[in-house]
């Protein structure tokens, strides 16, 4: 959400990011009917306190950084 919303206002770069350049199965997406989403692709429970972890760790390197 937040690169979306630095996409559409222009920012497109200066901002540290963490990221998987995993590609999805195309035939793991599919429409799922009477449900309120479009894909069964989800993600494991740890990944995203993970990614907060790497992002925190590179906030504590820049801030210690001499």
């Amino acid at each position: 959400m937040m690169r979306k919303k630095l996409s559409q206002l222009g920012v497109k770069k200066g901002f540290k990011v963490v990221f998987s350049p995993e590609t999805i199965d195309k035939e793991a997406v599919r429409i799922e009917e009477g449900q309120n989403k479009k894909s069964t692709v989800g993600t494991i429970s740890y990944m995203p306190p993970l990614f907060g972890c790497f992002i925190a760790s590179e906030v504590i390197r820049e801030l210690t950084a001499e």
